[in-house]
């Protein structure tokens, strides 16, 4: 996950003029198919009813959960909040910016 975020942040440094949208998981998953079609709208992709049906079917066979749980905490990997805070305070920070505009 380090090396992911780090070349994220890479990425986003020095590629300055590729557009990004960036997407809460919270709202990803409370608002799935409005969130799928703002990013569309960003993109300049073209949506569709046929679209937005087949996502709904698609939401509504496939709920979240449908395959089993997983649960985690930080303690379990040797992390604590105000330790993933530091260790990504540059990411959260280009991503929070992003979220304003």
């Amino acid at each position: 996950m380090d090396m992911m975020i780090h070349r994220l942040i890479k990425f986003r440094r020095t590629n300055l003029d590729i557009p990004v949208f960036d997407v809460l998981y919270d709202d990803l998953i409370a608002q799935p198919i409005d969130i799928v079609r703002r990013i569309y709208e960003h993109f300049g992709l073209v949506w569709s009813e046929d679209f937005r049906q087949a996502m709904v079917t698609w939401l509504r066979e496939n709920p979240q959960g449908k395959q089993g749980r997983n649960t985690y905490t930080l303690e379990e990997f040797g992390l604590t909040h105000e330790l993933i805070d530091q260790r990504y305070e540059e990411y959260n920070t280009m991503f929070l910016k992003s979220l304003e505009t």
